[in-house]
């Protein structure tokens, strides 16, 4: 049977980003009014290990942001599709949450979308880890930072409402993506990981 994230349709955009292409990066946000027409572009770098999307830090001469565009693969792994909207689906969220003072610390602030391109343009908050050490024997998180993550989960319950947005969050092809990834694909004989390198004796 065909993996449901193989049936995801490709997506043309006008558009890619480009960490290289400092001037294309440039004219892309002149074009839209993203930047000012005397604002200049100094670099263009990833801000950080990621799988998903395609992130750039963006300085210029008198600040940074940070630019995210989500095509229709995993970036990571350019040879599994997923839906090319996630991140308008993301930066939908981050719209909807900043209109609660108690839950606006949690999200950057989108500054604008580019719905055509999935492409978002976002408030850098500077350098953090992703807590992928979590995954590492005898690391986890600590009671403060259970709190902290309890409490916005807390607040994100009882804040936003269905009526708060029409955005449709649930995101079904993205669930089916993860789904897939989690559920079917680490059970098939022939797909291609060294479980025994995770843990000696799980390959077989």
């Amino acid at each position: 049977m065909e993996p449901i994230w193989r049936k995801i349709s490709n997506t043309l955009m006008e558009y890619l980003l480009k960490g290289e292409d400092l001037e294309g990066i440039s004219q892309f946000l002149r074009t839209r009014q993203w930047i000012g027409p005397d604002e200049k572009l100094l670099s263009a770098r990833k801000p950080g290990e990621g799988n998903m999307n395609y992130t750039l830090r963006i300085r210029s001469d008198f600040r940074t942001f940070i630019l995210k565009q989500s095509r229709d693969y995993v970036e990571k792994y350019p040879s599994i599709p997923a839906p090319a909207h996630r991140a308008i689906v993301e930066g939908s969220f981050y719209e909807v949450v900043q209109r609660h003072p108690d839950l606006r610390a949690f999200t950057p602030e989108v500054m604008f979308m580019d719905q055509e391109n999935s492409i978002l343009m976002l408030e850098d908050l500077g350098d953090s880890m992703d807590y992928s050490k979590i995954y590492q024997p005898g690391k986890g998180l600590n009671k403060e930072e259970v709190e902290v993550l309890v409490s916005f989960l807390n607040l994100l319950h009882h804040q936003i409402k269905p009526e708060d947005t029409t955005v449709d969050f649930s995101n079904r092809d993205m669930r089916n993506l993860n789904g897939e990834h989690i559920f079917r694909y680490p059970f098939m004989e022939d797909n291609g990981f060294q479980l025994d390198d995770i843990q000696f004796g799980l390959q077989e």
